[in-house]
């Protein structure tokens, strides 16, 4: 019901409830492995999106998806902060995944080179997306 109101009150580009939504299923399955913490292979099933903290146990995945709720819900409320820090975390995903899909070219893994390059391109689209003039505008005129 207050998520209707919010829609009502201000608009939401539709992007922006894309970019919540892939947030919000990442959060979702960062949930599932952490909370089927049985051993190591529940945690290498977060290694694609953490890059090595899925080490340091289930509460490392239960930290990345509370924040990956946090910002969904953020950007839908087009908070100024969860912009800001959407880019960081872009930022930081395309950091991490350069050297995956840089040793997967040498290595001949496509698997992986798919998979790291269609994160590569996902988060620029992403970037691209939210430096445009009309969501600056939205979130400018939000608090």
């Amino acid at each position: 019901m207050r998520l209707r109101r919010i829609f009502e009150r201000q608009h939401v580009p539709p992007g922006i409830i894309a970019i919540a939504i892939v947030l919000l299923l990442t959060a979702l399955y960062l949930l599932v492995v952490a909370t089927q913490f049985a051993g190591p292979m529940p945690l290498a099933r977060a290694a694609f999106l953490l890059k090595g903290f899925e080490t340091m146990g289930p509460v490392v995945l239960l930290a990345a998806a509370v924040i990956a709720i946090a910002l969904a819900i953020g950007l839908i409320t087009l908070h100024r902060w969860a912009r800001r820090a959407t880019f960081f975390l872009i930022a930081v995903l395309v950091a991490l995944s350069i050297p995956a899909a840089s040793s997967a070219l040498t290595d001949f893994r496509l698997t992986t080179l798919a998979r790291e390059g269609i994160k590569i391109v996902a988060c620029v689209a992403a970037w691209v997306y939210l430096r445009q003039n009309e969501v600056k505008e939205a979130f400018e005129h939000s608090r």
